[in-house]
């Protein structure tokens, strides 16, 4: 008896490694599908504001300046602890460094990131005017650039 139940389990393996197998394939193809609406969603982004940036005379330079100036705030979103860290230590000593250092940092990382996604989202609309930045160039890691 015990074998017949072996053999039973046996069969209904390949069974349920097909059936993870489709599984896989759906979630595959699903990501892909996701990655092509994105794609094609960006593209049509761009035309539009091509378009928008002949008839107003705004230059399309503006707006790719403000989706780079959007991948390098979520980027640099990340080096704000750190740099934050270091400025305030130089500043005010190693204590109020590594404390109110780090809690200005988290802060600044959720600006920037925040502040990188509104400027990558928006990059085809003249929003401040003109395409102005929302926030400063990074001071990244404390170094003065």
């Amino acid at each position: 008896m015990a074998r017949i139940g072996k053999v039973c389990r046996r069969a209904e393996e390949p069974a349920v490694f097909r059936k993870s197998v489709i599984r896989d394939r759906e979630i595959r193809m699903k990501k892909r599908g996701s990655i092509f609406v994105i794609i094609l969603v960006s593209l049509v982004l761009c035309v539009t504001a091509s378009a928008r940036e002949i008839e107003t005379g705004l230059s399309a330079r503006g707006a790719s300046e403000k989706l780079m100036r959007g991948f390098e705030n979520l980027a640099g979103a990340t080096l704000e602890v750190p740099g934050t860290v270091m400025r305030r230590t130089r500043q005010d000593g190693m204590f109020t460094g590594l404390t109110l250092g780090m809690v200005d940092g988290v802060l600044n990382t959720v600006k920037r990131a925040f502040a990188g996604i509104w400027e990558v989202a928006t990059f085809p609309v003249p929003v401040p005017e003109g395409y102005d930045p929302i926030l400063s160039r990074p001071d990244f890691l404390g170094m003065d650039g």
